[in-house]
């Protein structure tokens, strides 16, 4: 079929066909890959700044609940009162001893008031650490800083005796 074609005639087929061949494909493939990576370049980023945005204003979030808690806000007028009552009602209904609750130890510092309740439970380990994770979980008016198991003897029996000394930070903003 070229046999009789010259040589300028079959070079000039050559190209013809070849940017045919050329614009052929950028109209159906290649036209519509760039476009369609073009586009979802542009949605990545958008949905990369709404992404970030969502993180961000998670994180925010998370920063404000945590900074109330320090600072108690919504948490209840008077700690000490909450946490005799939770710690008494544990005792009664697990077999512990609620032995002593020493007065509330406050300091001041950079306008924040730390409040330190603790108090000693006497029982065994496992009621103990029951509690200890009830105060955890359960009780929201402060943190638990401070856990400390002893084993005591008891004065009047002679006997050993585990005792758990628990304390309890709560954080407030100082009103000025």
């Amino acid at each position: 079929m070229f046999k009789n074609v010259s040589y300028n005639k079959l070079t000039r087929f050559s190209w013809a066909g070849g940017i045919l061949l050329f614009f052929l494909s950028w109209q159906f493939v290649f036209k519509k890959t760039i476009q369609l990576k073009s586009e979802v370049n542009s949605l990545l980023l958008e949905s990369g700044k709404g992404a970030i945005n969502e993180t961000e204003l998670k994180e925010l979030e998370l920063e404000l609940i945590t900074t109330e808690n320090l600072l108690g806000a919504g948490s209840h007028s008077n700690t000490r009162q909450v946490l005799l009552s939770f710690v008494s009602g544990y005792c009664s209904s697990n077999n512990l001893l609620l032995r002593q609750i020493p007065g509330v130890s406050t300091q001041i510092e950079n306008g924040f008031i730390i409040e330190t309740n603790s108090f000693i439970v006497d029982g065994g380990f496992l009621g103990l650490l029951k509690l200890h994770y009830e105060i955890e979980t359960k009780l929201k008016t402060g943190h638990l800083s401070s856990v400390e198991y002893r084993l005591n003897q008891n004065k009047e029996g002679g006997k050993k005796v585990l005792s758990g000394i628990f304390m309890l930070q709560n954080v407030k903003k100082k009103e000025i």
